[in-house]
């Protein structure tokens, strides 16, 4: 478990998000328009966070500790009564079982770990650490030590079952370490394939964002009018 928790420095360098309009990309319009950010250098886990890292959280009483959380965050926990992971199912026996795609499996410990953003943040904060900005996710991913920018963390080869899991060769997640064709020019594993990650940056629209026509705008109800 150990080689799991390994950080890599990532040197400053730029980050390029969104796409150019007017290119042949496909896109949605949220993804428009295309802006560069320059990213100072941070380091970063080399793997995803698996079931057994998260594991210790639990058992350490991360969910009974509100300094942990946001005050917005406990108060979703307190509500919705979370105390372990909606996939996680303790056994009478005291184990962890899973509930995978089709069948209910013994925790898999070297898997990563399925959580909302509040848990995910929870947990940041317990191992004293933070999630990634978007900024620096696509650092990680993309960007190269010679100041260039990938297709794909690997480089250009269209993504293989080799760089991860796609395609549904697999139903559910696999063992973080299982794909070191697909790790980026930096050694970040799995940052395509496997699982999406949380980021610490709010989902918002890319400066330029213009909505298309063909998406009809959605008018404010008074649940939502006025909020920010």
């Amino acid at each position: 478990m150990a080689q799991h928790r390994r950080a890599l420095a990532i040197p400053a360098g730029r980050a390029t998000l969104g796409l150019e309009r007017g290119s042949d990309a496909f896109g949605w319009d949220n993804e428009f328009e295309q802006t560069v950010h320059d990213v100072p250098a941070f380091a970063i886990d080399r793997f995803k966070v698996t079931n057994g890292q998260y594991l210790e959280f639990v058992r350490a009483g991360g969910y009974d500790e509100p300094r942990h959380w946001s005050e917005a965050d406990w108060a979703w926990r307190k509500e919705s009564r979370i105390d372990h992971p909606r996939f996680w199912r303790d056994a009478p026996d005291g184990s962890w079982r899973w509930r995978s795609m089709f069948e209910d499996v013994s925790l898999v410990l070297d898997a990563p770990v399925y959580v909302s953003h509040a848990e995910a943040s929870a947990f940041a904060r317990w191992a004293g650490k933070a999630l990634p900005s978007e900024d620096q996710f696509h650092r990680a991913a993309y960007g190269a030590p010679d100041g260039s920018e990938r297709m794909y963390p690997w480089g250009s080869e269209p993504p293989a079952s080799r760089h991860g899991n796609f395609d549904l060769v697999r139903w559910d997640p696999a063992p973080v370490d299982a794909h070191p064709a697909g790790d980026s020019a930096f050694g970040v594993s799995d940052l395509l394939g496997n699982g999406w990650e949380w980021t610490s940056t709010v989902f918002g629209p890319l400066p330029g964002f213009e909505r298309f026509r063909s998406i009809p705008a959605i008018p404010p109800t008074s649940s939502t009018a006025g909020t920010t």
